[in-house]
């Protein structure tokens, strides 16, 4: 009898911020306190991300542009 080999199923995370920047009326305020796609890409925010998932035992997923 052959045993059954469970496959782990892949995630993706889709970053909608672009999208929707593209899409959304202009804001009144223009200072908006949001961790939108250019921040989350941010050169120092990655490590950042990367070092509170490991710290709280999580594998950090891939953070990169298209």
């Amino acid at each position: 009898m052959a045993k059954e080999v469970k496959q782990e199923k892949k995630k993706v995370y889709v970053e909608t911020t672009v999208v929707s920047d593209a899409t959304a009326l202009p804001a009144r305020d223009i200072v908006q306190l949001s961790w939108d796609f250019k921040h989350i890409t941010n050169g120092h925010t990655i490590p950042l991300v990367e070092r509170i998932c490991r710290n709280e035992g999580y594998a950090c997923p891939c953070i990169c542009t298209p």
